[in-house]
């Protein structure tokens, strides 16, 4: 049982993290995931994108982390100058089924947070 705990911790972890630097992370049905409400309206269009489209891969977790780390869990650069090849590797991906147009909201959406980090941002 204590395990059950040590386990849900540490899956919050890089959430609770990252929630201080930037504010979007919110709690869904026992799920990590970016909160609409707390994004600029031009916006939630890309933040509905990264929330169905990343996480019919993956868990948002490894988002979360590339975003306070600067890199993918396979060690890829996630800086802002590495986003939009990174968002058309993904948009290739035939199980994922994302357009030119949703490819280019989750784009400027991933741009959005990486610049609300400075030290990604900048590089």
């Amino acid at each position: 049982m204590k395990w059950f705990v040590v386990v849900g911790l540490l899956l919050l972890l890089p959430a609770l993290l990252f929630a201080e630097k930037i504010p979007t992370v919110a709690t869904k049905d026992g799920k990590v995931a970016f909160d609409e409400a707390r994004f600029p309206a031009k916006m939630k269009a890309g933040v509905a994108i990264l929330n169905t489209k990343c996480e019919s891969c993956h868990s948002l977790d490894r988002i979360f982390n590339a975003l306070e780390t600067g890199y993918t869990i396979s060690g890829s650069s996630f800086k802002r100058a590495d986003l939009k090849p990174f968002v058309i590797k993904k948009m290739r991906r035939s199980d994922i089924n994302m357009s030119t147009q949703q490819a280019a909201e989750l784009l400027r959406t991933l741009q959005y947070l990486v610049d609300q980090d400075s030290h990604l941002a900048a590089e």
